[in-house]
């Protein structure tokens, strides 16, 4: 079984759940990540030999990256 998870959101459990993930979506900017979150979940995943993917999101800190701020 593949199991698949976002990582990288500031969650304290991230070191705890990465070893018995596959795959892992990079919480990548929007409401959050920046370049230090996103270089710590790498090395987490590396380290645990799991494939890494990006998550990037809306700058939207108050809907979690779910809604533009551009009207379309």
């Amino acid at each position: 079984m593949l199991l698949n998870a976002d990582i990288g959101k500031g969650m304290r459990n991230d070191a705890y759940l990465v070893p018995y993930l596959s795959y892992a979506n990079i919480a990548c900017g929007g409401y959050f990540g920046d370049v230090n979150t996103i270089a710590d979940a790498i090395r987490l995943a590396k380290l645990n030999k799991v494939k890494v993917g990006a998550h990037p999101l809306y700058p939207d800190q108050e809907h979690f990256g779910r809604k533009s701020n551009v009207d379309f």
